[in-house]
């Protein structure tokens, strides 16, 4: 979904809902990794999937995958960016009304990574 929506960003929206969705609620309130996974401590609790997201990815991704994922990254943490508006209005209602919400999701995914 990554590469496709860096491909055809236009032609992609459902696939940054996908994405948003994924990065949101990765793993349930109550799944265990939320509490104990390593590097997680000092998280905030909803940035904590995003985190796993990128721990799990980080373990099964060779370095051109990490490499398109930060370049998602970027596009969408771009504040000023259209892309960071689409990601934004894709994602559930408080990324839209908690300026800080998206950005915490994307630090975290990428310290997750290992990119931070």
């Amino acid at each position: 979904k990554v590469a496709a929506w860096l491909d055809r960003p236009h032609d992609r929206q459902k696939d940054l809902g996908d994405l948003a969705r994924l990065v949101e609620d990765y793993v349930d309130d109550d799944d265990p990794r939320r509490f104990d996974e390593p590097g997680i401590e000092g998280l905030e609790w909803d940035a904590r999937p995003s985190f796993l997201l990128g721990t799990d990815l980080r373990a099964v991704c060779g370095p051109r995958h990490v490499a398109r994922i930060d370049e998602f990254l970027r596009k969408v943490d771009d504040p000023d960016g259209r892309e960071h508006l689409w990601l934004r209005d894709a994602g559930p209602p408080r990324w839209s009304s908690e300026q800080a919400a998206l950005a915490s999701r994307i630090v975290a995914l990428r310290a997750g990574l290992g990119l931070a």
